[in-house]
């Protein structure tokens, strides 16, 4: 199951984290590097008990999404659509567009959680 938020700030990418240090935009980051990113989740999935246990978000910070997966989780609790976020971690590139596995994250104010 998917639950979408489709009202994204398209003005993310310049005012999410002016005090918490440099962030890329998400149209920026490259295959196989470290990147830190904040934006707006779009999306999350919820993947039912019989399946192996990730739990997924869309990330969009207006210049581009990342899809960021946690392995081992089924749920974060106080991240869900609306909820603002800053990720840090290797991007690496799949079907799916940019991902990030696992990464450290910051819930940030703002946004619904």
């Amino acid at each position: 199951m998917v639950a979408e938020n489709p009202a994204i700030d398209r003005r993310t990418v310049a005012t999410v984290t002016p005090d918490r240090g440099a962030v890329s935009p998400i149209a920026e980051v490259r295959d196989r590097t470290r990147a830190r990113v904040a934006g707006t989740v779009r999306a999350v999935t919820l993947r039912p008990p019989s399946t192996a246990a990730a739990f997924e978000a869309i990330l969009d910070d207006g210049s581009g999404a990342l899809r960021v997966v946690w392995m081992g989780q089924r749920d974060i609790p106080g991240i869900g659509p609306g909820r603002r976020l800053l990720v840090e971690g290797r991007v690496s590139f799949d079907v799916h567009g940019p991902t990030m596995r696992d990464p450290r994250y910051e819930l940030l104010p703002g946004g619904t959680p």
